[in-house]
């Protein structure tokens, strides 16, 4: 099983790797409630962006993204 950071993901004769970039996770009950954060991967790890707040983080919490953002390696 893959894990959620480091994904591959075929695309005809060649095999580009994609590395998982960004994550943006909505806090919240319902889509009309509720807050927007996004993790994204600086030098090798995850900071978290939440309005004025910027700040490192060993647990992202990726398994609720909202939309992912990929880059390819």
């Amino acid at each position: 099983m893959l894990k959620p950071d480091k994904m591959e993901v075929e695309a005809g004769p060649i095999n580009p790797r994609y590395e998982l970039h960004a994550v943006v996770v909505h806090l919240g009950k319902s889509v009309h409630s509720g807050h927007y954060v996004c993790y994204i991967k600086k030098e090798g790890r995850w900071v978290l962006f939440n309005d004025s707040r910027v700040c490192q983080t060993d647990e992202p919490v990726l398994e609720k993204g909202y939309i992912y953002l990929f880059r390819q390696c």
